[in-house]
């Protein structure tokens, strides 16, 4: 759906708004591990190497590594946790925390499958650790794992406060409505997303699209990365502007939808392949699981003699397990 803004006649009214936001800060943590084959079996089952300390929103946090696994199940495991330093946590309150947690490549940028982003959770004195483990096998034959090294990146945004603020505005002489950015067509995902409450402008393929900040992070850890982490900027109305290269408008229009609504967009049959082949590529950008696994669904109706093979180079590449 597209909104464009319109010229109307001169009117006066009167009216209030009011707004629901987060007061957050954020950072990160990068850790590297060297001679990480070297570390495995040094420390046994439990125990666990802490990185150097680091501050966000106040809090005094540090990651732990624990080569041979928390416990026993998880003795084939390379296992880490975000720990809130005791001291900090001593004074009882509790703190909100949203993290994502990646495996990050030589040029600094997360992989996809071994990403995993939190919900919102809670840590205290009584519980101040939130754990995440990789499947070592996995790991090890993972070409990231290079030169018997490796690194991790912690996103980290804690949640200070909730805050309603309210304003009230009267309009004498109004000509038309606030405009789009820079009074190009603005795309949303679904004619049911309020456009006046997204804070979120992402420039794909020539269009602009409008989404929800929020929204994008918990569907994925990518995006949590892209949208909160260091990189993130708001302009003067609290809106993040982001640009999306190396993909096309249709496919990106596409993705959002299924972000918002759970499912794929009615597609011409001429094109659904292609547009499949295309949006699972996306989705293992930007690890969106559910989109990948409708897209495996819809590649499978398309497997023949004449596309099996392409299709097995796809299927290997982008680690599905239907196609």
């Amino acid at each position: 759906m597209a909104v464009r803004s319109t010229s109307t006649d001169a009117s006066s009214a009167s009216g209030s708004a009011s707004t629901i936001s987060a007061e957050t800060e954020t950072g990160y943590h990068v850790l590297t591990i060297e001679g990480y084959s070297q570390t495995k079996g040094l420390l046994g089952v439990g125990y666990s190497v802490k990185s150097g300390n680091f501050t966000v929103g106040g809090h005094t946090w540090c990651v732990r590594y624990y080569p041979d696994g928390f416990d026993e199940e998880t003795v084939d495991w390379i296992c880490f946790d975000l720990f809130l330093d005791a001291a900090a946590a001593a004074d009882e309150n509790v703190v909100k925390v949203k993290h994502s947690f990646s495996l990050i490549d030589k040029a600094g940028d997360p992989v996809p499958p071994y990403t995993s982003t939190s919900g919102v959770y809670s840590l205290s004195h009584t519980t101040p650790s939130w754990g995440y483990q990789w499947l070592t096998p996995e790991m090890e034959s993972s070409p990231h794992l290079a030169d018997d090294s490796f690194s991790i990146r912690f996103d980290i945004i804690v949640i200070k406060a909730i805050r309603a603020t309210r304003t009230t505005t009267t309009t004498t002489t109004a000509t038309k409505p606030p405009h789009t950015p820079s009074d190009r067509k603005l795309h949303i995902a679904h004619p049911k997303i309020d456009l006046g409450m997204t804070n979120v402008v992402i420039e794909v393929g020539g269009e602009v699209f409008a989404a929800h900040r929020w929204v994008l992070a918990n569907k994925s850890p990518v995006f949590t990365s892209m949208l909160f982490g260091m990189a993130a900027a708001e302009d003067d109305h609290g809106v993040v502007h982001l640009r999306i290269d190396n993909m096309e408008a249709r496919v990106f229009e596409a993705l959002l939808y299924f972000v918002y609504v759970g499912a794929l967009p009615e597609m011409d049959h001429g094109d659904e392949m292609e547009m499949a082949r295309l949006l699972l590529v996306a989705a293992n950008r930007y690890d969106l699981h559910g989109l990948k696994l409708a897209c495996e669904d819809v590649l499978q109706g398309y497997i023949d003699k004449t596309t099996v093979v392409g299709m097995l180079s796809l299927a290997t590449k982008h680690r599905c397990h239907k196609t």
